[in-house]
């Protein structure tokens, strides 16, 4: 086959898998946003609206009907579209593998204008929302790792979160330099500490 060929046909295999690679993330977001909306409020104890968006260049604003049908029809488009430009930088540019989100609060995007108690929030809900969504479909129950988590929250956020984290019977490693940051929150956990590299109970 000559290169325009095999390029075609590579091609239209790669889009029949982006579609529904896209179609799967999409699908997961939508059950992601219906925990990471609550989740956020109970963290950050405000009444603002949380939501995460899936970005894509396939994905058009106002588009109601999302199938991987409409959406291998957009990947074939662009594709055509951007082809001379491929065959110049000689890498693909279109696909799932250029898809990103971002993260809403009150139609605020977080990684552009948010806090960094805002933005550390918005990844422990979404962390958590994750770790819901496994239980519910695959019935795993993961490790929650919490690192450094007094540098990065205030007081209040810890709080809620922790209270969070305890009505959910999760198993939690949590990592601190600052003790009494944490104090309260975990009156049954076992507590450890590691000094020139030895770990010793406390």
């Amino acid at each position: 086959l000559e290169r325009d060929s095999l390029v075609q046909l590579w091609g239209e295999k790669l889009h029949q898998v982006g579609a529904r690679i896209i179609l799967k993330r999409l699908q997961f977001v939508e059950k992601l946003n219906t925990l990471t909306y609550c989740l956020y409020r109970e963290i950050s104890d405000t009444a603002q609206s949380a939501k995460l968006r899936y970005e894509s260049e396939v994905l058009e604003e106002g588009m109601s009907l999302v199938s991987e049908e409409s959406l291998l029809a957009a990947l074939e488009d662009r594709q055509k579209r951007m082809l001379s430009r491929e065959k110049r930088l000689k890498r693909s540019l279109v696909g799932p593998h250029l898809d990103d989100f971002s993260f809403f609060v009150d139609e605020m995007n977080l990684r552009c204008l948010g806090s960094q108690g805002e933005q550390r929030t918005a990844v422990l809900a979404l962390k958590l929302s994750e770790w819901m969504v496994l239980e519910q479909e695959k019935g795993v129950r993961s490790i929650f790792l919490l690192d450094d988590i007094t540098s990065e929250l205030d007081e209040k956020r810890r709080h809620h979160l922790f209270k969070a984290l305890k009505h959910k019977n999760a198993q939690i490693f949590v990592t601190t330099t600052e003790k009494e940051g944490i104090r309260g929150c975990f009156e049954q956990a076992a507590q450890y500490k590691v000094e020139n590299g030895r770990v010793c109970n406390l």
